[in-house]
């Protein structure tokens, strides 16, 4: 009850018209002096923005991205400050093929995702951002050092020869950065998280390591002799871009277009965890490489793909999954003798032993078997519609940061955000049913509703920069803010009888009955 009362004053305790001041104001208020400032930009610059992105032609437009086909007269930039993030400005076309797919799924009668593993690469995807933007840019530190110091040649920007040239060459680097991956232990440590899911859906192009660009900035180092950076940021996009249109079993094989471009038939092979699909197909949206350097596979007709890993992780936690794996390369140290063949388990493939080829002996990989699914059969619907609910914050929060954030400072983005991966690690360690979730859900409440108490400065930017301030005769603000702290104040509510059992043993209280 103590609680409960606590926690009830923290609705009713901003006044009204706090929630209508300006975000300056409010972050002053709840930042005070820790790096929480406001906006830099006018509200007319940021609703333009937003609104501009909605024109038809810019739809058309931003569609062609995914294929990768840009127009080199109209994508080429002189200087890196003019370059769109162009992932930015396609989530919420990301966001609609997610909804189209699994509306898709669910007419055709076929399983739609489950909610853990689709918090699980929202958290993944929302983990790499954050490693993006506190690294500010040092994935491609390397590679300006190199074409400023060292190039060999100075090739005009604005040239489509250049373009396309970039197009190619940027896809040949991706294709060994990837293919490294997967053949040195050390590496695969990393990027094994991207295929650690068992169901093969377009969400699951968001299961990215954090550090993977830091990691495939080694690759791309060598284009640095030649290729200008601001050429070199344009294309890097669009290769992991994408790379999205991939990640789904809905789109059969298209014939001809399959001998030169990588296609979801392709890449289906190469998630896969049957033996013929091991170490395939690694091109990025050409597949020609695959079929030069001898790692193409095509799709079996016969054999139906199981996806996954050999050595399957049991786990939703994403940060479980960021660092497991080099449990495993500890452990292979450990029962090899010699140095040479320790220093070899780090660097030769996941599946090598001593006598073995580079990647191991394919009769010793065990045959893939399908998938016992046992993830959310214990848990009622009122648990996944808690969770569905908090998920979607998160990815609001994610997607308004995009958008806004040139206009805020690093130290802000980093903690929405980080408040972001919270809830969704939260989510995945419910689903792996951990006894730290009661706590860390209360805490996790219990900080917004304190964080809220003088207002939402994200919330207030946003509705000013996508031009919603009319809405409601200008309450639309006040109406969403009392809904988010009355949410999250039942939230919190509806942890305390789990805290309270998980509590009870630690403090040496006797307890009459686990609520579940």
């Amino acid at each position: 009850m103590v609680l409960a009362k606590f926690l009830s004053s923290f609705i009713l305790l901003p006044a009204v018209e706090e929630v209508g001041k300006s975000a300056a104001v409010e972050m002053e208020l709840i930042s005070n002096q820790s790096g929480f400032n406001q906006s830099c930009l006018s509200d007319n610059l940021l609703h333009n923005s937003a609104v501009d992105r909605i024109s038809l032609a810019s739809i058309f437009r931003n569609l062609k991205y995914f294929l990768y086909l840009g127009n080199p007269y109209e994508e080429n930039y002189q200087f890196e400050h003019e370059i769109p993030n162009y992932d930015i400005e396609l989530f919420p076309f990301i966001v609609g093929f997610l909804l189209l797919e699994w509306f898709t799924l669910w007419y055709q009668g076929r399983p739609i995702p489950k909610l853990a593993d689709a918090s699980t690469s929202a958290s993944l995807m929302m983990n790499m951002q954050i490693c993006r933007i506190l690294c500010r840019g040092a994935e491609h530190t390397l590679y300006h050092y190199i074409y400023k110091n060292f190039h060999m040649v100075d090739l005009p920007w604005h040239n489509p020869v250049m373009w396309y040239f970039a197009a190619l060459a940027v896809d040949f680097c991706y294709y060994w950065g990837h293919r490294s991956t997967h053949v040195i232990n050390a590496l695969w440590a990393t990027h094994k998280i991207h295929h650690s899911s068992e169901v093969y859906l377009l969400i699951n192009a968001f299961r990215v390591p954090a550090f993977t660009d830091v990691i495939l900035c080694i690759f791309y180092a060598p284009l640095a002799l030649c290729v200008p950076p601001v050429v070199f940021l344009v294309h890097h996009q669009f290769n992991l871009m994408y790379q999205f249109w991939l990640h789904t079993a809905l789109v059969g094989k298209l014939g001809p277009i399959e001998w030169i471009f990588n296609t979801p038939s392709h890449h289906r092979v190469h998630h896969g965890r049957n033996k013929y699909c091991l170490d395939k197909n690694f091109g990025s949206w050409l597949i020609i490489w695959d079929r030069m350097f001898g790692t193409f596979q095509e799709e079996l007709s016969d054999e139906e793909v199981l996806y996954g890993c050999v050595d399957q992780v049991k786990s939703h936690n994403p940060l479980y999954l960021e660092v497991f794996h080099f449990g495993s390369i500890y452990e292979k140290w450990q029962s090899v003798d010699g140095w040479k063949n320790k220093i070899f388990s780090v660097i030769k493939g996941p599946g090598w032993s001593p006598g073995s080829p580079w990647t191991g002996h394919m009769d010793q990989v065990p045959e893939a078997l399908p998938r016992t699914d046992v993830d959310e059969k214990d848990h009622s619907s009122l648990w996944h519609t808690y969770h569905i609910a908090h998920l979607l914050i998160a990815v609001l929060i994610y997607a308004i940061i995009g958008d806004l954030r040139n206009t805020m400072p690093y130290t802000t983005i980093a903690c929405h955000l980080s408040f972001s991966v919270f809830t969704v690690i939260n989510i995945g360690m419910f689903y792996d049913r951990s006894k730290l979730v009661p706590a860390q859900e209360f805490i996790r409440c219990g900080f917004f509703l304190l964080y809220s108490q003088g207002g939402i400065p994200l919330l207030t930017n946003a509705i000013s920069a996508f031009g919603l301030t009319e809405i409601l005769s200008g309450q639309l603000e006040l109406y969403v803010y009392v809904a988010l702290r009355s949410y999250f104040f039942l939230s919190a509510l509806l942890w305390l009888p789990s805290l309270s059992d998980w509590l009870a043993p630690r403090l040496g209280i006797s307890h009459i009955k686990k609520i579940d």
